[in-house]
């Protein structure tokens, strides 16, 4: 999914939430492990990728959902050029889409001719000219409108310019392409040519486990050229049935290519509700005849740098969210009318709710219930019409073996309330987390569907599309949703999800290192995890070979050591009760240790746990804060017995930083001739502000630095002065030879 640093790369489709989007899934549901994907690149858990590109390319992609719509580029021109004729439908693929006029609420601007001298002339590698957004939703219907003009500077970049993707779900929306365009010496050339317009099902989402029914029109243009500006100018008619008046939009109001101009207009019958995030110039709201309209303009955009690390309830772009004028209540209510009591549980769940039941405490039974549904029904999105929101009947996703997440949900739920606990639906968004209190009360605002159940003394929260969660329920993970609609009669509110103290995620590695055969030495290691870092690495052993794992610690100790080869095969210890991990290998490292001078070699004792973990800061100029795996302790301890006749040097004995955001020690101590290297990382908060990124960055280095600690081997006197009298009889030797 690229950006808007790339205009023809975003896929301008109708995937609001509440329309043609997946609504309440969780094609993103592995989003959690962002925090832990840099440290399981180096020690068994990543195969392959950046640790950005194992987890990124998920989250952009549920987030892009609810920005997606109408998010886009600008453009340029001298004059609007006539638009065509008749209407005419056409089809392609076996599906159809139509060539019309714009729709007769759309209030056209004419285009610029020059592009603006503030936003500079030749640096930038896109230009947006225009994006134009308006929206109608008037009387029960919707429409979505978008002009788009971009223009590509370099020759490397027209093989993204001369192609364009819409999205849309046939069984409710439909595609109307008012103009396919170029601008070039003076005047704009019509490209509509049915031929290169191609209507399949793509399908993008089938690796995100989803099946969506949607069609996309792939624009391909010909004789593309460097500084042509390429117009793309269309409606999406229709929304999903399934979300009545309860429609939401997410729009970007800015990108990360200059933008000359930027225009949103929403034209409603119901009065609007609106939130303006990271911009300044305010909307304007008027009554014109029998509707409201609210209209946003922007000129003359600079590029918005792009923030690696951003937490997922910040907004990378300056955006406008906005909805009918509605209340978390009237949300409940109509999502109250999609989870209705389910028909009787057959003979099947019968028997597994027996069993349940034989369980002799309701922390066992609440477990054992999460388990069966995390088991026996993986997870699978038919979201297709009402499907997209509406949970399948508990028997039949029991009965097929897969469902997404609000059908997992509703069968966790069902077998709750059978065992006499009040558990019920909680809405959530992965994309956008605690900041759902910025948005305009809108079922569009959701992404997920996880279950609360309610008990005497305590709130738990369970997900039952999470696979090899471990734990009972004092030691289960609880992620950091931030916010949750509970669907249950009387709620008004959005909820605080808490996450108990207790649940911590923990990484304890330990290596003992002693002198092998020649000039080897041998690695014990041991890694252990917690929390949710142990489900993601419990997940990993089950999806790769042990000989996968050992290859990747054999690559990190080649990289750091010498050539590395496995003593003894990786050995695991799985305690599910309290979610703990161990792994177990031992290596051999060839001529690790490096000569410093004559009586001295030196070893440098690498911390993987914060090398690989821990990233350091490459930006100080943020448009958001930064983000930080939290609650989060890291723990590496390295045990060294020396070389056979030589003493280990170290100095720096100890080292302690206290951050706003963590605490590090770094301890060296010695037990006899064994020198033990300890190190210690906590987290304390989720986010860096701006104003604490200086000194975060700063001890953040001192933290990388005293990760690696060189061990210095010298010979000791009795062994200095044998090797004196080895080099001098040598010598002897040589000159004897040449005599």
């Amino acid at each position: 999914m690229r950006g808007m640093d790339v205009p023809p790369g975003i896929k301008h489709a109708s995937t609001r939430c509440g329309s043609g989007s997946p609504g309440w899934t969780d094609s993103d549901r592995h989003w959690r492990d962002r925090t832990i994907a840099r440290f399981l690149l180096a020690t068994g858990a990543a195969a392959t990728g950046t640790a950005d590109e194992i987890v990124l390319s998920l989250r952009e992609y549920c987030f892009m959902l609810h920005r997606m719509l109408l998010a886009g580029l600008w453009f340029a021109v001298t004059s609007l050029p006539s638009g065509p004729g008749i209407a005419r439908t056409l089809e392609s693929g076996g599906f159809r889409y139509t060539e019309d006029q714009p729709p007769a609420y759309v209030d056209a601007r004419e285009l610029i001719s020059e592009w603006p001298r503030k936003l500079g002339q030749d640096s930038d590698p896109w230009r947006v000219w225009q994006v134009d957004s308006q929206i109608d939703f008037r009387k029960g219907q919707y429409a979505a409108y978008l002009d788009y003009i971009y223009e590509p500077r370099s020759q490397e970049l027209l093989q993204y310019a001369a192609q364009f993707e819409i999205q849309f779900e046939p069984t409710y929306e439909q595609l109307v392409i008012h103009r396919v365009e170029i601008f070039r010496d003076g005047h704009w050339e019509s490209r509509f040519d049915p031929a290169h317009i191609t209507l399949a099902r793509r399908e993008s989402e089938f690796e995100s486990l989803m099946y969506t029914g949607k069609v996309s029109a792939l624009i391909v243009l010909e004789d593309v050229r460097v500084h042509d500006r390429i117009r793309m100018q269309y409606t999406i008619k229709g929304s999903n049935p399934i979300m009545g008046d309860l429609l939401g939009d997410s729009l970007n109001l800015s990108g990360h290519a200059p933008t000359a101009r930027r225009q949103i207009r929403i034209l409603s019958d119901a009065p609007l509700a609106h939130t303006i995030i990271g911009a300044t110039i305010k909307a304007s709201e008027k009554q014109v005849d029998d509707h409201r309209e609210l209209h946003w303009l922007g000129k003359n955009l600079a590029a918005v740098s792009k923030n690696e690390r951003a937490p997922n309830w910040t907004f990378p772009l300056p955006t406008l969210l906005v909805s009918k004028q509605r209340t978390w209540s009237d949300v409940v209510n109509w999502a109250l009318t999609l989870y209705p009591e389910p028909v009787p549980l057959n003979a099947e769940l019968q028997l597994k709710l027996a069993t349940l039941k034989a369980l002799p405490t309701i922390d066992q039974q609440i477990i054992a219930a999460l388990r069966l549904v995390q088991t026996d029904v993986r997870y699978f999105g038919m979201e297709l019409g009402a499907s997209t929101h509406r949970p399948a009947e508990p028997n039949e996703v029991y009965q097929r073996r897969f469902g997404d997440c609000k059908d997992k949900s509703r069968l966790l739920i069902s077998l709750l309330r059978q065992l006499g606990l009040r558990a019920d639906p909680a809405l959530v968004s992965i994309a956008h987390g605690k900041s759902l209190t910025q948005h305009p009360p809108s079922a569009a605002a959701f992404d997920h569907v996880i279950v609360r159940v309610a008990l005497a003394n305590r709130t738990v929260w369970l997900d039952p599309t999470q696979t090899l969660q471990g734990g009972d329920l004092a030691h289960l993970s609880t992620l950091p949703y931030g916010r949750a609609l509970i669907i249950a009669p009387g709620e008004r509110e959005l909820t605080e999800v808490i996450r108990p103290a207790s649940d911590r995620s923990e990484v304890d590695i330990s290596e003992s290192i002693e002198s092998g055969t020649g000039d080897s030495i041998v690695i014990a290691l041991s890694q252990r995890s917690r929390g949710d870092i142990a489900d993601v690495m419990r997940r990993d052993l089950a999806s790769n070979s042990s000989s996968e794992i050992s290859k990747r610690w054999r690559q990190l100790y080649t990289k750091t050591l010498g050539t590395a080869t496995e003593v003894e095969a990786i050995r695991v210890a799985d305690d599910m009760t309290r979610n703990e991990i161990e792994i177990q290998a031992k290596f051999r490292i060839e001529q690790p240790w490096q000569r410093l001078d004559a009586g001295h070699n030196y070893l440098d004792l690498h911390a993987a746990a914060l090398l690989q973990f821990l990233e350091p800061v490459t930006e100080m100029e943020r448009t958001v804060p930064m983000a930080q795996a939290f609650p989060m302790t890291l723990k590496h301890r390295i045990e060294l017995l020396p070389p056979k006749g030589r003493q280990l040097q170290f100095g720096n004995d100890k080292l302690s930083l206290t951050d706003k955001a963590f605490d590090y020690r770094r301890e060296i101590s010695r037990k006899g001739d064994v020198v033990q290297v300890e190190h210690l990382f906590v987290s304390k908060s989720d986010v860096i502000t701006d104003a604490d990124l200086p000194a975060y960055a700063r001890n953040l280095r001192q933290v990388f630095d005293a990760s690696s600690v060189r061990a210095i081997a010298g010979l000791g006197e009795a062994s200095l002065q044998k090797s004196r009298q080895e080099r001098m009889k040598q010598l002897i030797n040589d000159l004897t030879r040449e005599d």
